[in-house]
């Protein structure tokens, strides 16, 4: 497989707080074509993130990039927004619209792996922190698991033996894979085929 192997890892701090809510609603059902019930100028975070996995998605469509998505979360989020964000990336392994024949028909359970991943950082210790936007603690946590690197941690490493390249995070982590290029974002900012094709070349 000769695509480019790249990871999202979405910070999603601030999405669900104040009047920006998110999870605190439901999506809408994957695949419908039912009215989006969280669009208003307040609640922004939901059509931030419908955004930009399409565009991910359209990535994927191109048959050049294989996409990861790793959303990090601060609380545990509610299933029904990990499976609509799973059906908006058919490209990249989502769940497809069964109207269009790619869903199951056989009845069996679906065992592929889902390009979504939700880590939930912190504890019930940190989570007040990891709310706060200036604590810059899941800034700390992106880097924690993209980069993984055993020098920044507690435990003594003898530097001579060591490997950079190897990471020491859990492998049940899609972060923990190699990955070509690893794009770090919040909810907020924008990321377009244009701005990955120009990176890569």
């Amino acid at each position: 497989d000769d695509r480019c192997r790249v990871l999202f890892n979405l910070n999603t701090v601030g999405a669900g707080r104040s009047t920006t809510i998110l999870w605190e609603t439901k999506p809408p059902a994957p695949h419908s074509a039912e009215p989006r019930p969280w669009i208003s100028e307040q609640e922004t975070a939901a059509t931030h993130l419908e955004r930009n996995l399409q565009e991910i998605d359209s990535m994927c469509a191109t048959g050049l990039i294989a996409a990861r998505v790793q959303v990090l979360v601060c609380e545990p989020i509610p299933g029904v927004w990990t499976d609509w964000m799973d059906s908006m990336l058919p490209n990249c392994g989502g769940k497809a619209d069964p109207m269009s024949g790619g869903g199951a028909k056989d009845g069996k359970v679906d065992e592929r792996a889902s390009p979504v991943q939700v880590v939930v950082t912190a504890n019930a210790k940190t989570a007040d922190v990891c709310h706060d936007l200036k604590s810059g603690f899941m800034e700390q946590r992106m880097q924690d698991l993209v980069l993984s690197p055993p020098y920044l941690t507690d435990k003594e490493v003898d530097l001579s033996k060591f490997d950079p390249a190897s990471k020491t995070t859990h492998p049940d982590l899609v972060s923990s894979d190699d990955h070509d290029l690893y794009v770090a974002m919040k909810w907020s900012t924008l990321v377009t085929v244009r701005s990955i094709n120009s990176f890569l070349q």
